[in-house]
């Protein structure tokens, strides 16, 4: 684990212990209930598909994900995507962004309820297969990493 990710978790545990200590279990387990509610609501099911030489995703954009993003990571199955197979279409009609072109000076911007589009380019997997996809966000703002992960099985695209 890069030190970087190992120091982002630590805090997240002291954070957590923190509250825990001062607030009780029970808010902690309502905090985690309403994160996975709203990763739960970020995936658009059944979007995972094949497409020609890759991966195809769709995820929804509720209005606790906002903002604007001057970097934005995937793994596929604990594997790091390079920038360049990784593209994000905000919208229906939107154009085809590269990874690689999101920076500070231009930050992918999300909108309440816009979805974006993902494709993720020399990735293969077989209809069937189950996948773990992770997203990581990071914000021009605080908090300054968001990330969310799914689990699914691989549907056959167009």
């Amino acid at each position: 684990m890069p030190h970087g990710r190992l120091a982002e978790t630590a805090s997240l545990l002291r954070q957590g212990i923190a509250l825990e200590l001062r607030f009780g279990s029970h808010s902690l387990e309502a905090m985690a209930e309403l994160a996975e509610t709203i990763e739960t609501s970020l995936y658009v099911p059944g979007s995972l598909v094949t497409q020609a030489g890759g991966l195809a995703l769709t995820l929804a954009n509720p209005p606790l994900r906002v903002g604007a993003f001057e970097s934005v990571r995937a793994l596929v199955d604990g594997q790091p995507v390079p920038a360049s197979r990784l593209r994000v279409r905000v919208g229906e009609t939107g154009p085809w962004i590269p990874a690689a072109a999101i920076g500070p000076t231009s930050p992918l911007a999300l909108g309440p309820g816009v979805r974006t589009e993902w494709a993720i380019d020399g990735i293969a997997r077989t209809p069937g297969a189950r996948v773990t996809i992770r997203f990581e966000f990071r914000n021009v703002a605080i908090p300054p990493l968001v990330w969310c992960e799914l689990q699914e099985r691989v549907g056959e695209g167009p």
